[in-house]
């Protein structure tokens, strides 16, 4: 069985262009947030789309430890669409599916989160989205940057009852950077799951119809 799971905002996670437009600002007058995330909008300007296949590999590290491999295709689509279609997940695995829930278009992220640089100047320099709403589930995400490409090399998702950890190797396929692995560890009370993920076999530039993809998901946080 296969299904459609919303992975909107995995244009972080796989290609990492084009969505963050409406942070630029003229590059006299720009902040080093403008600066991480105009690196990100502008990083290969001639990858338009591609279809990829992708192996997950997810489990439980508590009891009763067991595992699961699932394939999926990934579609992207400049500037910000994605959308794998994968088999069914088990049921200690739905929660894959809020790590690449759609945060919004950048436009929007200052009505629900405080944005910020963390750690500037330092290795461990980061986006730092803090939600505006108090009682959020959600305290803090954390968007690290490679700094050969500028795309996103780690996510961390920190909440009330949990915490996500996801790192991804970037490499250079074609003269395209892009996702080739990741790696997540997910904490909640009484479990702990983990994912990994092998990305290949990319066709680059081809027609993706739209109807593939599904509405974007928004955080709730």
């Amino acid at each position: 069985m296969t299904s459609r799971v919303h992975f909107a905002a995995a244009a972080f996670l796989f290609a990492g262009v084009g969505i963050f437009a409406a942070l630029r600002a003229p590059a006299h007058s720009q902040t080093r947030l403008e600066v991480l995330v105009t690196k990100i909008e502008t990083q290969d300007p001639s990858l338009d789309s591609y279809r990829a296949s992708i192996d997950f590999g997810v489990g439980l590290r508590s009891f009763p430890y067991i595992r699961k491999s699932v394939r999926s295709t990934a579609y992207y689509k400049r500037p910000d669409r994605l959308e794998l279609v994968m088999e069914k997940l088990p049921s200690y695995a739905r929660s894959l599916e809020h790590i690449f829930v759609g945060l919004g278009p950048p436009e929007s992220w200052s009505d629900k989160f405080d944005v910020a640089v963390g750690d500037a100047g330092t290795k461990n320099e980061h986006i730092r989205l803090v939600p505006k709403e108090r009682g959020s589930r959600v305290r803090f995400i954390e968007i690290h940057l490679d700094e050969a490409s500028g795309l996103p090399s780690k996510f961390v998702w920190d909440y009330t009852n949990g915490h996500i950890e996801m790192t991804q190797k970037i490499e250079k396929i074609a003269g395209h950077y892009v996702g080739t692995a990741q790696e997540a560890e997910m904490y909640y009370p009484m479990v702990h799951a983990f994912m990994r993920t092998k990305v290949h076999d990319f066709i680059w530039n081809a027609p993706v119809d739209d109807k593939i993809f599904t509405p974007s998901v928004m955080l709730n946080p």
